[in-house]
C-alpha cells in the first residue's frame, strides 16, 4: 500500500508541476504586461494566479478523493488533514491582515 500510495503521489507531483509551470508563467505574462501598471494591476494577476492555484488544488484533491484503489483510511485522513490545513491557512491570513491592520 506504501508502495502505491508513493507512485500517486509522484504521478500527481509531476502533473502539478506541469501546471505549476503554466501558472507562474501566466502569472509573469500578466506582470510584464504594459498595462500592469499599478499596484492594483499587480494585485489583480496575483489574485487570478491564487484562483488557478485553488482550482488545481481542488482538481488534485478530486483525483485523490475519487481512486478508486485509495482506501477509506487514507480518504478520510486526507479529508481531515486539508480540513484543518485550510484552518491554518484561514487563521493564518487574519493574524497577518491583524498585522496590518496595525
Amino acid at each position: 500500500m506504501k508502495k502505491l500510495t508513493i507512485v500517486i503521489m509522484l504521478f500527481i507531483s509531476k502533473l502539478v508541476l506541469a501546471d505549476r509551470h503554466n501558472i507562474e508563467q501566466s502569472l509573469e505574462q500578466c506582470l510584464a504586461k504594459t498595462t500592469t501598471i499599478s499596484t492594483l494591476d499587480s494585485i489583480d494577476c496575483y489574485q487570478n494566479a491564487l484562483k488557478l492555484w485553488d482550482n488545481e488544488l481542488n482538481k488534485q484533491y478530486q483525483l485523490l478523493i475519487t481512486d478508486k484503489k485509495l482506501s477509506p483510511q487514507f480518504k478520510v485522513a486526507l479529508k481531515k488533514s486539508q480540513l484543518a490545513w485550510i484552518k491554518y491557512r484561514d487563521l493564518n491570513l487574519e493574524t497577518i491582515n491583524h498585522f496590518y491592520d496595525n
